[in-house]
């Protein structure tokens, strides 16, 4: 009897984890609230020569419509992204595409961070947190490093795109997740370092978050709760 109960408290249990799983999923969009709104300040070291994205880059993380893309022949040359105004550990870091420019995303980042509000482009300003692997697709069929397309994840579905500069519409936008950075409590700036890229990096949106994702603490709290049971009953 005691097996036939704590088996149908797990399988309960289980349902419940799946449950949340499916659910928290949804928690990486672009509409989602974050660290970085309006009130953060963006600075970077050079745009692509286009009015379209002429004042943009502060809406680059405040979830409504623009982004920015650097200036073509970036390839080798650095492109940082400095954003400050915040005070908060950070546990994950998510990174979306620029689908309506093909060949524009990074295949890695460099991560820097700093307790001083500062808007400094030099990494020696910061503190080196590591470098970081950022999954990719290339779909327009161009070869070579540094020409991939788009991340590898994409949204939940076409309207769901942070980016205004949709030229003509229709197109997902996608994303990278780095989680369990570790970024301290009190940083209050950090400093991207975009990886190789052919032309130079796109970005729709940059969001943080100081917590794990939903998902993985559903499941954690469901890996705690189902020991402490098998404990309970061997007793």
């Amino acid at each position: 009897m005691k097996k036939n109960k704590l088996h149908l408290k797990l399988g309960a249990l289980s349902a419940a984890i799946a449950l949340m799983s499916v659910t928290s999923a949804y928690a990486v969009s672009v509409t989602d609230s974050d660290l970085f709104t309006a009130a953060q300040t963006v600075t970077v070291n050079d745009t692509f020569p286009n009015g379209v994205f002429a004042g943009g880059n502060q809406l680059m993380v405040d979830g409504t419509t623009d982004g920015h893309v650097f200036a073509d022949n970036r390839n080798g040359n650095p492109q940082y992204i400095s954003v400050t105004g915040f005070n908060s550990a950070i546990d994950r870091l998510v990174l979306f595409d620029t689908p309506q420019f093909s060949e524009r995303v990074s295949q890695s980042v460099d991560i820097y961070y700093s307790a001083l509000n500062q808007t400094s482009l030099v990494p020696g300003s910061y503190t080196f947190l590591g470098s970081y692997v950022l999954p990719t697709i290339n779909i327009s069929g161009t070869g070579g490093i540094g020409n991939d397309d788009q991340f590898a994840t994409p949204t939940f579905g076409p309207t769901d795109i942070a980016s205004a500069l949709q030229f003509g519409g229709g197109q997902v936008v996608n994303y990278a997740e780095l989680g369990g950075l570790g970024i301290p409590a009190g940083t209050q700036s950090i400093l991207l370092d975009m990886g190789l890229n052919l032309f130079g990096t796109g970005l729709s949106e940059l969001q943080a978050y100081a917590v794990p994702e939903p998902t993985s603490m559903a499941l954690l709290l469901g890996a705690g709760v189902v020991a402490l049971g098998l404990r309970r009953n061997r007793k």
